[in-house]
């Protein structure tokens, strides 16, 4: 298997909105005020995040030439894939079937951090393979704003 750009560019547009889901859902269980603020923040980052993947999608499939060319070689394809597919907030829906196991904020924070984790990986990954450099100066920020999630939750997980 191998994905071209648009393709991993849909990847990150659903995991992104698999995130926002399931920071909206952990909102919905939290008893704490400020823990509920935390969740609904972050739901409103990914679907910021999300709307972006969407907005490069267009511009890069306005471009036909990139449409069409697979960017990746067959070893590195595999591990995006394999990145997407285990990922907390994956491209499946696993996250939603996860989600109705947690029974407090702190497993909910527990998965949000691996999420972020996961989501630094494929960004990581697709900010070394694009072609596009609005992408890569956009994906070097969107990395610093996952890394700042993934404080965020660690420092919460620490607090509670």
């Amino acid at each position: 298997m191998n994905f071209n750009e648009l393709e991993l560019l849909q990847m990150a547009q659903k995991i992104e909105q698999e995130g926002e889901s399931f920071y909206t859902a952990a909102a919905d269980r939290a008893d704490d005020e400020s823990i509920k603020a935390m969740f609904l923040n972050l739901a409103k980052e990914e679907r910021c995040h999300r709307e972006y993947f969407e907005k490069l999608y267009k511009e890069a499939s306005e471009k036909s030439s990139i449409s069409d060319e697979y960017l990746l070689d067959e070893h590195t394809s595999a591990y995006i894939a394999s990145i997407s597919s285990s990922a907390v907030f994956n491209k499946d829906g696993v996250m939603a079937a996860m989600l109705g196991q947690v029974k407090t904020a702190k497993e909910a924070i527990i998965m949000g951090i691996q999420a972020e984790k996961d989501s630094i990986l494929f960004y990581s990954k697709l900010y070394e393979s694009t072609r596009m450099e609005s992408a890569k100066e956009n994906l070097k920020k969107l990395i610093i704003e996952e890394e700042g999630h993934l404080n965020e939750l660690l420092q919460l997980y620490k607090s509670i």
